[in-house]
């Protein structure tokens, strides 16, 4: 199968999209629980493209975001009951789950109906069925959570969730010289009414010449907040924009006073002087470690005194606005999702004798050599024979990956007592586009699938070069944890009998 007709089979693959296009996103807004998590999975989804066919669930939504899902051509579908949502559910959907509410059990029922998960998630603070956890905040490693092994984690402000307009303004890198003007937003609901005491405390302010309002759908005191506007000129007030609005009256403001909420990503996105602070608990930790950065001045918990304060110090300190937001989550989002396409098609079979010829192929070519422990030329005779034995020892769980029922890499874990070291390698063919991390994803699950219990605890250990960044990356987006072992890593996972 020459490497030429295996990039084609790829491309055929990739542009029919035949195992997974469906997308369903289970999330909720309203005044309780604020519009944050459907906002953030709209972003996502926009970044997709119209690569997916996508629905959202709700039980709880506002009408002016059902328009907006209406306007986009989504489809929406509300529920009153979680088994509404769980009768959705197959092994061809990948499940969008955002919401801190959601208990445990959600995600384990949604696992057992074959679907691959993808968890939006602020707070690590239950035990997550997933396949890839978002979590938008600083300083969120792997081990902070407890979730099934080998989950792909994509963590930090490199995949903030943003629309298309901050994603632009992000790659417009603003010098403000002067402070003439204020945004203030507190999300969609903005229960405790924020909105009003913030602005009440910076129209004190004469450097102001302008304050922007925005509130969003859910908002409830509408009323009491035109009455208060009504008396001065220099206040713009917005209701329920879109993105476009959204994201240029940002870009035309100097200083914004918004929460520690995927916002203050679109803050930092359009390269105002952030103020912020937390009053939710979804939010302490966007709060704690941004803070712990200097990335926005304290308004701690938006007390009138804390807002007061903050104001004062934007106003007279010279603030370096440090970057947060590079404009590039878009691809890496995409390659979260590609990643659950590329397992969901690749097919692990055991390796047979009939193999020893491809696998001979690919450990002989020159670029996987340079990263082989041992770099030297291998012989034909002696590679069958090493085969041979590795698909007889009962100490030996080799696979072979297929993709359109062509091999393209293999998997091998050598158990030694409850130890099992991974060697892996993909067809250089298909370098480049996901699949090698596929593989040792797909394989690891496979392998601890096949385990009698007896096995557990386990370790599972790969080690690798310290140049081979494709298979550093690889393994610790898995949640491997490293040590270094002479000069190179050694990636481990243990599997405990939980």
């Amino acid at each position: 199968f020459p490497h030429h007709l295996r990039s084609q089979a790829w491309d055929v693959h990739n542009n029919i999209k035949d195992i997974i296009m469906n997308i369903l996103l289970r999330a909720d807004g309203s005044t309780t629980l604020g519009m944050g998590h459907l906002y953030r999975c709209l972003a996502m989804v926009q970044m997709l493209e119209g690569l997916y066919d996508i629905t959202f669930i709700s039980r709880e939504i506002t009408a002016d975001f059902e328009y907006i899902l209406t306007k986009n051509n989504y489809k929406l579908i509300q529920i009153k009951k979680e088994n509404e949502f769980l009768d959705l559910c197959d092994e061809k959907k990948i499940v969008v789950i955002d919401g801190h509410h959601f208990p445990s059990e959600l995600y384990q029922k949604v696992r057992e109906k074959g679907s691959q998960i993808v968890c939006i998630d602020d707070l690590h603070d239950k035990n997550y069925h997933s396949d890839v956890i978002i979590n938008q905040a600083p300083g969120i490693t792997s081990t902070d959570y407890s979730t099934d092994p080998f989950n792909y984690f994509a963590l930090g402000p490199n995949y903030a969730l943003l629309r298309e307009p901050f994603l632009k303004a992000a790659n417009n890198k603003r010098k403000i010289t002067s402070i003439k003007s204020c945004f203030i937003c507190f999300g969609g609901g903005d229960q405790l009414d924020l909105t009003l005491r913030a602005l009440k405390i910076a129209i004190q302010f004469s450097a102001f010449k302008t304050i922007n309002v925005v509130t969003g759908s859910a908002y409830k005191h509408s009323e009491s907040l035109k009455v208060f506007v009504g008396n001065y000129n220099s206040i713009k007030l917005f209701h329920a924009i879109d993105e476009f609005e959204m994201a240029e009256i940002m870009s035309a403001s100097d200083v914004a006073i918004v929460p520690c909420s995927t916002i203050l990503l679109e803050v930092f996105a359009a390269g105002c002087i952030p103020i912020s602070g937390y009053f939710v608990e979804n939010q302490k930790y966007f709060y704690q470690n941004f803070l712990s950065q200097n990335a926005f001045i304290d308004a701690d918990n938006f007390s009138e005194t804390a807002i007061e304060n903050a104001v004062n110090i934007a106003l007279n300190s010279d603030i370096n606005i440090t970057e947060i937001i590079d404009g590039k989550s878009k691809s890496r989002i995409n390659k979260c999702f590609q990643l659950l396409e590329n397992i969901a098609s690749i097919e692990l079979t055991r390796a047979k004798p009939e193999d020893s010829e491809i696998t001979y192929k690919w450990a002989s070519d020159p670029e996987v050599r340079k990263w082989s422990f041992n770099t030297n030329p291998i012989l034909l005779e002696e590679h069958n024979n090493w085969f041979s034995r590795k698909i007889n020892d009962q100490n030996c769980v080799y696979f072979i990956a297929k993709l359109d029922n062509e091999p393209i890499g293999s998997i091998r874990f050598d158990m030694n007592e409850n130890t099992a070291t991974i060697s892996y390698l993909l067809d250089p063919a298909f370098h480049g586009k996901g699949l090698g991390q596929a593989i040792l994803a797909k394989g690891c699950k496979e392998f601890v699938k096949i385990l009698s219990p007896d096995h557990k605890p386990l370790t599972i250990e790969g080690f690798v070069s310290k140049g081979n960044l494709p298979s550093i990356s690889s393994f610790e987006k898995l949640g491997f944890e490293r040590t270094e072992v002479e000069n190179n890593y050694r990636y481990v996972v243990i599997i405990s009998n939980g």
